[in-house]
């Protein structure tokens, strides 16, 4: 085989490898930092970060040494390698200049310079997104969705009110896509289990079933 081609095989087989650890530690272990009730990444994201970014530099190592020994194919592997790997590390950086906070009416969400206050009861549409839930606010006049990473934080009000708001038929979708489903509790209540959030609506677990909806 090719070494090259061998070679960026490994990089993507240690790069999923990475992934799987990552989301498995986070279910099981993390939690977020709070302080005066507000949530920012915990010591996980910085562990992660600091990690990946003695692989950056592990990476570029051997890409310089590659290329001093005239060793193109191994120099140019190890320097994608460590552009991913740099790639990542500033995107979890971010993600540490960010945070969380929620009460009974409203939530606030602070990325960098730019802060997001949603009252619930302006929420009216939701999406699954990966490790996030995104929420329309119909006064962002701008129609885009706020996004609020639920594996970095632990957002439990807003998701309840969420809950309740679809159980209240808020969400209500006439297309023949939702027909089974229009209000959308099942696909909710389904995307909570998944990301270990059951233990919120338990009564609406129970609801479901009883009804057979």
């Amino acid at each position: 085989m090719n070494p090259t081609i061998l070679i960026a095989i490994i990089t993507i087989v240690i790069i999923m490898i990475i992934r799987i650890v990552i989301q498995s530690v986070r279910n099981k272990v993390y939690k977020p930092e709070i302080e005066n009730n507000v949530q920012k990444p915990g010591t996980l994201e910085r562990v992660i970060a600091n990690v990946l970014l003695f692989i950056s530099i592990f990476s570029l190592f051997f890409a310089m040494i590659g290329f001093i020994m005239d060793e193109m194919e191994m120099g140019t592997v190890f320097t994608v390698m460590s552009v991913i790997f740099i790639s990542v590390t500033i995107i979890i950086k971010r993600a540490h200049n960010m945070s969380y906070q929620e009460t009974d009416t409203y939530f606030i969400l602070q990325t960098g310079k730019q802060t997001q206050k949603v009252y619930y009861e302006n929420i009216v549409d939701w999406e699954a997104g990966y490790n996030e839930i995104e929420v329309l606010d119909q006064m962002n006049v701008d129609g885009k969705y706020v996004r609020v990473n639920i594996k970095i934080f632990t957002p439990e009000i807003l998701l309840r009110k969420l809950a309740d708001m679809t159980f209240e038929g808020k969400f209500y979708q006439e297309e023949q896509a939702y027909a089974k489903d229009p209000n959308r509790k099942v696909e909710f209540i389904r995307y909570l289990t998944q990301n270990k959030y059951g233990y919120l609506v338990e009564d609406y677990i129970k609801q479901i079933e009883n009804n057979n909806i």
